[in-house]
């Protein structure tokens, strides 16, 4: 599955192309001159901003990077911004890339209810918080349990991108949760249902864990107690919280394993 990350929130043209070729390891800068109908050479000076990105071939750079509608039109828009023949087009073309970057923008919680509803999305936002990560799908899919392919964290990688919530720059990768905490204050059926569906899929795997791993790295525990009903808002209250309690001390440890902690409460009576 081929992934991008997306085109909107970008103003340098140079930077897009080079993001766009770190999500696909088995293309290179060699691939793309061939696309391009240029030398690599050229292609790396390009890349390198030791030469301008001619306003000519931005279509065909679009193109090659499989760039359609209102995306190559961002793209052109960029490279138009830096590079028009007057002032007044690159002021024109400044303002479209802007117009861009207020969509994506405005899209992240939109993108939250496709993927909040996925554990494989938030291993990775944990994974990312490591100084080593380098965003390689291989090595991710290699270590996480249940297994994934490396299409899925690929495409994951993409959705965290775009969303905001996972961040590339020439400095390294970071995590920032302001738009998670956004999209978990929304209170939309859509999202709701995201939600509800990861908690299925988290709780398949508790229980698949019983039996594919080992005793020493996993623990499932549980208790049955009887109370008075107007002390059930209290106990479901504290179990809401207890994922939080139990993580937080160790939250700032290095992230050189992931663990899920799984907490439920559901009612072994029910009213006649």
């Amino acid at each position: 599955m081929s992934v991008s990350p997306s085109v909107f929130p970008y103003d340098d043209p140079r930077r897009y192309v080079r993001d766009w070729l770190q999500h696909r390891p088995r293309l290179s800068q060699r691939w793309l001159a061939r696309k391009v109908e240029s030398s690599p050479a050229r292609v790396s000076m390009v890349l390198n901003q030791q030469r301008a990105l001619p306003l000519d071939v931005a279509t065909t750079w679009a193109k090659a990077m499989g760039l359609e509608g209102e995306e190559a039109s961002h793209f052109e828009a960029m490279v138009a911004a830096e590079n028009a023949p007057t002032e007044a087009l690159r002021e024109e073309a400044k303002r479209q890339v802007r117009a861009g970057q207020d969509f994506a923008r405005a899209t992240p919680l939109d993108s939250a209810t496709n993927w909040l509803g996925s554990w494989v999305h938030l291993a990775l936002l944990e994974a990312a918080r490591h100084p080593s990560f380098d965003g390689r799908p291989e090595p991710l899919a290699a270590r996480l349990w249940p297994p994934v392919d490396v299409e899925t964290v690929e495409a994951a990688i993409a959705d965290l991108l775009a969303s905001g919530v996972l961040v590339r720059s020439d400095s390294g990768w970071r995590t920032d949760e302001r738009p998670l905490r956004t999209a978990l204050r929304v209170r939309d059926r859509p999202l709701a249902e995201a939600v509800a569906h990861m908690h299925h899929e988290q709780l398949a795997h508790a229980s698949q864990a019983l039996d594919a791993l080992p005793g020493p790295s996993r623990h499932v525990v549980s208790v049955t107690v009887g109370l008075a009903k107007d002390r059930v808002p209290h106990l479901l209250e504290a179990v809401r919280t207890a994922p939080l309690h139990l993580a937080s001390p160790h939250a700032d440890d290095l992230p050189e394993t992931i663990m899920e902690i799984v907490v439920a409460a559901y009612p072994r009576t029910v009213d006649p």
